[in-house]
């Protein structure tokens, strides 16, 4: 279930469970942004979500690697890859370097070829 909301001020997007994704509204239609979230759910049916949303608070690590699978699937939509890396530097408390978070997503974006998920959007493959 995807719901618009401006109660997201925030963020652009959130996936809180497998099956809830907000959108605000000034990102309907925006077809990264929904695959980006999808890739996070998609981590949630894969790993739990208790253990993923444990993981992604709790380890500056795991919530790199979520965010950069995820992000990775936004740079196959169009966004570039400095915009991205901007983004994970900015947005998620990692304490690494813009240059550090543009090389971990340009690692990430060479080494997961991307595949089609159920609904049709494309995602990495998660490990």
């Amino acid at each position: 279930m995807i719901i618009h909301t401006n109660l997201l001020f925030w963020a652009a997007g959130f996936a809180p469970s497998p099956g809830l994704v907000f959108i605000h509204p000034a990102h309907r239609g925006d077809a990264g942004l929904l695959a980006h979230e999808r890739v996070h759910q998609a981590q949630m049916r894969a790993h739990g979500w208790w253990c993923f949303v444990w993981r992604y608070l709790q380890s500056r690590n795991w919530r790199l690697r979520y965010e950069a699978e995820a992000y990775a699937v936004s740079v196959a939509h169009g966004m570039s890859l400095q915009t991205a890396a901007h983004c994970l530097w900015h947005g998620y408390w990692l304490r690494m370097t813009k240059e550090d978070c543009t090389l971990a997503l340009a690692q990430q974006c060479a080494s997961k070829p991307l595949q089609t998920l159920p609904n049709g959007e494309t995602a990495p493959q998660l490990v």
